[in-house]
């Protein structure tokens, strides 16, 4: 499982994706969609949050 972010016009979004390996073909799929980054940054600060999205990770994996 990794993070992506997926930026839109006004916004950025940050998921939660993981990969799925058929016959030799990657694709992704989202595992849980955590919300916008500016949300995010302002409940807890910018390296707080790095942090507990590795935290979050690790516990999926």
């Amino acid at each position: 499982m990794r993070i992506n972010t997926s930026k839109s016009k006004n916004h950025e979004f940050i998921y939660i994706i993981r990969d799925i390996y058929n016959s030799g073909s990657r694709t992704t799929k989202i595992y849980q969609k955590l919300g916008k980054i500016e949300d995010l940054c302002s409940e807890k600060t910018c390296p707080e949050m790095k942090s507990l999205l590795g935290q979050r990770i690790m516990l999926r994996n």
